[in-house]
């Protein structure tokens, strides 16, 4: 590849585009899609140019998506003029044992992408009368990163006509969890010769730390892990973590962190999911990568989440209310945010600094996003007068104030937060999906192709 056009070479390739997009007052659709036209002039003044990037997360609840669920409301296609989709599932697959010590890749993955494929190529043809042959096909989609690590699952997309710009892509997973906790979920799977792994398999996934062994039995026995489990019942606490995936988009780094932290409304429960965040933050690394023929022989490439320009935080991170239950859901009924949001657990992290130091958050001004009865707009400790509601196996399930478990954070100049919100129109789990958009300002230095 040629080498990049400076700033005032920049500047006169564009300059006819503009003046003609102005003539004929139509929106101007450049190689850098999305841009508008002071972006794309402050770009030739300053070797800068600004993106849109939406990011998105979602618990599913381990519910699988049916064929026709239609995800353009969450990821606001309407809105034509986003350049970058990071998305973050949590659960995607239920949290039991055959999950977690099962393959690592599952048909759930490949659905849901496929239905974000859907959303967002759908009637693209339509959208622009202008868009014709090349320039229709600039303005698609293509994942660039996908990754999943059991329950986990973070796909990123980029416009066809800005892939060439995105270099670098890689995917780091960890589990989250001190020894003998490993999450905060038991489970139970029963085991035959069918289900039953490999031992060297199982040696794989205990020293990758995607699972780790704590107060597990099996046959009702202790059972260290040491071995992978033969036919019978099997017990064990169920992981928790995050799924990171960074690229370099011209010449800035991106990191985007998908967490799901430990989870409990109990008092303390707030100090595991501070120390899983931390633990996420201080673990999750990044293999070196080989520069490539279009990239400098020298490029260093950041290995730790801190180490990169812009970062993004999202998940279930599945912070409560620091109140009684009984008063927190009086104030739900109440609708009385600002009330709840002055008790928050991750707000007041955020304002003593300590493990989330540098860290913003926009400001919430939507609904609690859990927790929901499943196809229903009620929250779940809210119905019935809160009393306690009985399942079909006769057991009474546990009561949970409603609380902003689903949060987006950022950190590292350049990036811009204009849009946060929750989408309500969504029943498929007791969670409902969260969206931002961020301005994202990067240097143009070193933005060769892929």
């Amino acid at each position: 590849m040629g080498e990049k056009p400076n700033s005032k070479q920049l500047s006169e390739l564009l300059r006819p585009r503009m003046v003609a997009g102005k003539l004929l007052r139509r929106r101007l659709v450049s190689e850098f899609a999305g841009v508008a036209e002071d972006a794309l002039l402050e770009s030739c003044q300053s070797d800068t140019v600004k993106y849109r990037v939406f990011a998105g997360t979602w618990n599913v609840g381990g519910v699988a998506p049916p064929d026709d669920l239609d995800l353009e409301d969450w990821l606001d296609t309407k809105d034509d003029s986003y350049d970058i989709y990071v998305l973050g599932l949590q659960e995607i697959v239920p949290l039991n044992a055959r999950n977690v010590l099962g393959p690592t890749k599952s048909s759930a993955a490949m659905k849901w992408n496929s239905l974000v494929r859907d959303a967002l190529n759908k009637d693209t043809g339509r959208r622009r009368e202008a868009d014709e042959g090349e320039e229709q096909a600039q303005r698609q989609f293509r994942c660039v990163v996908s990754e999943q690590m059991v329950g986990i699952f973070v796909s990123v997309w980029a416009r066809s006509g800005l892939r060439r710009h995105v270099r670098h892509a890689a995917a780091s997973c960890v589990g989250a969890g001190v020894l003998g906790r490993l999450g905060n979920k038991v489970r139970a799977c029963t085991f035959t010769k069918q289900t039953a792994m490999a031992p060297r398999r199982w040696l794989a996934l205990v020293r990758s730390k995607i699972i780790r062994i704590g107060r597990a039995t099996h046959m009702g026995e202790p059972w260290n892990g040491r071995r992978p489990p033969a036919a019978g019942l099997l017990r064990v606490r169920v992981l928790q973590g995050a799924v990171s995936v960074r690229f370099m988009l011209h010449g800035t780094s991106f990191c985007f962190v998908c967490c799901h932290l430990a989870s409990g409304g109990k008092d303390g429960d707030a100090l595991l999911r501070n120390a899983d965040a931390a633990d996420i933050l201080s673990r999750t690394t990044f293999r070196r990568s080989a520069a490539s023929s279009s990239s400098p022989a020298q490029e260093e490439l950041p290995r730790k989440i801190l180490d990169h320009d812009r970062v993004v935080l999202l998940g279930d991170l599945n912070y409560r209310i620091a109140m009684d239950d009984a008063k927190a859901r009086l104030l739900v009924q109440a609708k009385k945010w600002s009330v709840l949001l002055k008790n928050d657990e991750l707000l007041l992290e955020l304002s003593k600094g300590g493990r989330f130091e540098g860290w913003r958050e926009g400001l919430v001004t939507f609904s609690p996003t859990y927790k929901y009865h499943r196809n229903s707009d009620m929250f779940y400790s809210c119905m019935d007068g809160g009393t306690a509601i009985t399942t079909a196996g006769g057991r009474d399930k546990q009561q949970r104030a409603p609380a902003w478990c689903d949060r987006i954070l950022w950190r590292g100049k350049g990036l811009r937060q204009v849009k946060y919100e929750r989408c309500g129109g969504y029943r498929l789990s007791d969670h409902r999906p969260v969206r931002a958009v961020f301005h994202a300002v990067c240097e143009l230095a070193g933005g060769g192709g892929v």
